[in-house]
């Protein structure tokens, strides 16, 4: 897999896949756990109604938007593509052309497509680490870290890591009723990233088999499939 940077000088589909999973980013391990109010609660008072917020999405599948902007507020990316989740085992992310990429979490497995590389990489994801949009989405209990503060300002709460390693200075999250709309990414040089979310439909069916990725023939292969008892391990 290419070797990922938080340098973000330029925006690749390696930073995306920072940007949704941690990838390559040296923070504390994260491990999914089960939380309690009483958790979410500890770390600040905002931090209990994002966490009800977020606890009531079982499911989840939208469309999105994705504007990324340097320190000079020049724009280094615009991407459009869907992504979608099932807890707690289930994630799919997925670009559009001609910035095609795709993301994507069954269980243990965490597969990295790239059509514009021909290449495929394979992870556990136990391996992964950090505070990223796939962790925040699937489980967020983790904002009871002391590495965050949460506060709030209507509708939108800012997340703030006091971590020099981590990928963000900043993450604000911001819903429509109880619709996710947005999230925006502040990185540690300035730059910010913006998921805005349309067509959103939350706790709704979704099969398992639509976060398989079909990976063709002759593509280069990073790393290797977990097996089906890795996986349940």
């Amino acid at each position: 897999m290419r070797n990922l940077s938080s340098a973000w000088t330029q925006f690749s589909s390696s930073t995306l896949a920072g940007l949704v999973l941690g990838v390559g980013l040296s923070l504390s391990q994260y491990v999914f756990a089960e939380s309690t109010e009483d958790e979410a609660s500890s770390n600040s008072p905002s931090a209990l109604p994002l966490y009800k917020q977020l606890e009531g999405y079982q499911s989840f599948s939208a469309d999105f938007k994705l504007v990324s902007t340097d320190d000079r507020y020049e724009v280094l990316a615009s991407q459009t593509g869907r992504v979608k989740f099932v807890r707690p085992d289930y994630f799919l992310w997925v670009v559009d052309p001609p910035d095609e990429q795709v993301i994507s979490v069954q269980i243990k497995q965490v597969t990295v497509y790239d059509p514009l590389l021909e290449q495929v990489s394979y992870m556990n994801l136990a391996d992964l680490s950090g505070a990223d949009i796939h962790s925040i989405l699937m489980d967020p209990s983790q904002l009871n870290s002391s590495q965050y503060s949460v506060s709030r300002a209507g509708s939108s709460y800012s997340i703030k890591s006091s971590s020099e390693q981590s990928l963000f200075n900043e993450i604000n999250i911001s819903f429509d009723g109880e619709v996710l709309r947005n999230i925006k990414v502040f990185d540690q040089l300035g730059g910010q990233s913006l998921f805005e979310f349309l067509n959103v439909e939350v706790n709704e069916p979704i099969d398992a088999e639509e976060f398989e990725v079909a990976i063709p023939d002759g593509v280069d292969v990073v790393g290797e499939k977990l097996s089906e008892q890795d996986e349940l391990d």
